[in-house]
């Protein structure tokens, strides 16, 4: 029973702690002559866009959710468009969203509306970057809010805010492993525990005079 256990909880977190792509620094910058932004992002590795699950997610993929109101404190509040990452394998572009206007029709979309634009993307080792112009953000002046989502398989692993034309460097990352959550924690805790305590109450009296070999496995 207590071999089982342990075993049980070393699967556990062995299937727990993998390595979850997190962002190291990232930003945009404006062109305002061009009416461009250039976005990057710089992860703590190099993403894979074209690996996809039985449900055709990406192994990693992001999604940037523009808000053109930058006067409210609440990123995400007025998104007018959607960046999507996660469209990437379909062309090798990252193609770029209306939030409104989903006809049912397109089921490449993730429930989002018609593209507004597709715009190619760099890879330089793990830094991803990329221009758009603001018309297919639905934007018109460069002032904007954002919010950016990582995904692996469509499960997400990382999300972070941004004001257009700003850099951020995250300067403590997040763990390479994801942590279990604290219920799960407290779980293991206490089967632990009860494994400890069967063991106590399953070892024999020392005031008995057993004989023969014990049929318990080896420790």
């Amino acid at each position: 029973m207590r071999y089982f256990g342990y075993i049980l909880i070393a699967q556990f977190m062995a299937c727990n702690s993998y390595a979850a792509l997190i962002k190291l620094e990232y930003g945009s910058a404006n062109n305002y002559a061009s009416q461009e932004t250039t976005f990057f992002i710089t992860f703590n590795e190099a993403p894979d866009f074209f690996t996809l699950d039985g449900a055709n997610r990406q192994a990693d993929s992001f999604q940037y959710y523009i808000d053109t109101d930058a006067s409210d404190p609440t990123p995400g509040n007025n998104v007018e468009s959607v960046i999507r990452g996660s469209e990437i394998h379909i062309d090798g572009d990252i193609r770029i969203r209306d939030r409104y206007g989903y006809d049912g029709t397109d089921l490449d979309s993730g429930g989002w509306g018609p593209i507004l634009g597709s715009v190619s993307y760099s890879l330089s080792g793990s830094t991803l970057s990329f221009t758009t112009p603001w018309a297919f953000m639905n934007e018109d002046d460069g002032i904007f809010t954002y919010q950016l989502l990582l995904t692996e398989y469509g499960g997400l692993s990382n999300v972070v805010y941004g004001l257009s034309g700003e850099s951020y460097v995250i300067t403590t990352p997040p763990p390479s492993s994801v942590p279990l959550p604290t219920s799960l924690l407290l779980m293991f805790s206490g089967l632990i525990t009860l494994l400890g305590f069967v063991r106590k109450q399953s070892m024999p009296n020392k005031s008995l005079n057993l004989t023969g070999a014990s049929s318990a496995p080896p420790c």
